[in-house]
C-alpha cells in the first residue's frame, strides 16, 4: 500500500495551472465570432464604397447606395441598374444618419455628393460609425 499515497500537492497545482491556462487561451476565442461578423461587414463595405468610387470615375457615371433598414440590405446602384445587393448581419442595424434622406454616393469625378455620417448598431452594443468627408470623395469607417 506504499504506492496508494495520492497525488501532492505540487502535482496538484500544476495540473491546475495547465488547465486554467488552456481555458484562458480558449474561452476569447468563442467570443470573436460575434465582433468578427461585423468586423468582416465593414471590411466589405468599405470595399464596396471604394469599388463604387472608381466605377463612377472610370465610367463617368454617379453611383450611389441605397441602404434597406427594413430587409437589412444595402444595394449599390448606377442610374436605375443594381450593381450589387448586399445583406447586413441579422445583428445589425441602421441606426441613423446625418445625412437626411440622401443616401452616399459618388459622382463623376470620385467625391461625394454630401458629407455626413451613417451609424449601425450591432447587437445592441457596438456602435460603428461611417463618415463622408467633403473633399475628395474620402471616408471611413470607425468603432464607436
Amino acid at each position: 500500500m506504499a504506492g496508494n499515497r495520492g497525488h501532492t500537492l505540487i502535482e496538484l497545482a500544476v495540473v491546475l495551472s495547465i488547465l486554467s491556462s488552456l481555458l484562458l487561451i480558449t474561452l476569447p476565442l468563442f467570443k470573436q465570432p460575434e465582433t468578427g461578423e461585423a468586423d468582416l461587414f465593414f471590411e466589405l463595405l468599405e470595399k464596396d464604397f471604394y469599388f463604387a468610387q472608381m466605377k463612377a470615375v472610370n465610367e463617368g457615371r454617379t453611383v450611389h447606395f441605397v441602404f434597406d433598414s427594413v430587409d437589412n440590405k444595402y444595394v449599390i446602384m448606377q442610374g436605375r441598374s443594381e450593381l450589387q445587393v448586399r445583406y447586413f448581419p441579422e445583428k445589425l442595424s441602421v441606426a441613423g444618419t446625418s445625412m437626411g434622406l440622401s443616401n452616399p454616393q459618388f459622382l463623376q469625378n470620385g467625391n461625394v455628393s454630401r458629407s455626413g455620417t451613417l451609424t449601425f448598431n450591432y447587437n445592441n452594443k457596438n456602435l460603428y460609425r461611417i463618415v463622408f468627408v467633403f473633399i475628395r470623395g474620402r471616408f471611413y469607417i470607425e468603432k464607436v
